[in-house]
């Protein structure tokens, strides 16, 4: 039974069920004006420091708002001190691709085919350029998207372009740069449904050890 569900579902969200495809990293809610849309990218860099990066098209906590685009940056340097920066654009200035990753949010943008990723992000005198390269193969759990009724139209889902992949580029802070490099994750989640009314709670981590992530 859940395997027939699953494969129903892949068939109607027109997924390849062999592997992930370039276009699934892409804007997935284009014609859904009451859905929000992230794409999250989490670097540990061999310095110690860390760096997560996230595209919203708007808030998930008002999937039924107008467009609210912003570019959130949480930065923890060798010394712990975790500073935290979201900046909001216009609706105008927010732009993206149905065919790959291809997002800009004003002066912020990454792009990227499921291989690699080039990103700037930058707030309040934090800039990041850096550049991803995948090591694990891109995944998604069947066909990646949860559904929260039965007429199946509530829902969230959830794609992973990067499992896990190395960094290495620029982070600049306060006019000072200086060369990283590291591991990196990047996921991609969409939906229609506020979370905090469908789930109790969301523990989430990431691991690689030897050859597995």
């Amino acid at each position: 039974r859940i395997a027939e569900e699953n494969a129903a579902a892949i068939a109607r969200e027109g997924l390849n069920p062999d592997q992930v495809e370039a276009w699934e990293d892409g804007c997935r809610t284009a014609e859904q004006p009451d859905a929000f849309e992230w794409w999250y990218f989490d670097m540990q860099f061999d310095d110690g420091s860390t760096m997560v990066i996230v595209y919203n098209t708007k808030p998930h906590t008002k999937p039924k708002s107008p467009l609210d685009p912003s570019v959130l940056m949480i930065y923890r340097p060798q010394d712990g001190k975790r500073v935290s920066y979201s900046t909001k654009s216009a609706p105008n200035e927010l732009s993206t691709s149905t065919d790959n990753c291809d997002v800009r949010i004003g002066p912020s943008w990454v792009k990227g085919d499921l291989s690699s990723y080039e990103l700037h992000a930058e707030s309040e005198g934090l800039t990041a350029d850096l550049q991803l390269t995948r090591e694990t193969p891109s995944w998604r759990p069947g066909a990646a998207i949860t559904y929260f009724n039965s007429a199946k139209t509530r829902y969230f889902a959830w794609v992973v372009p990067i499992p896990y992949g190395t960094v290495k580029g620029t982070i600049s802070v306060g006019g000072e740069s200086r060369n990283v490099e590291g591991t990196a994750y990047h996921d991609h989640n969409y939906g229609n449904a506020v979370l905090g009314s469908m789930l109790d709670y969301w523990y989430w981590f990431g691991a690689h050890i030897r050859e597995f992530s």
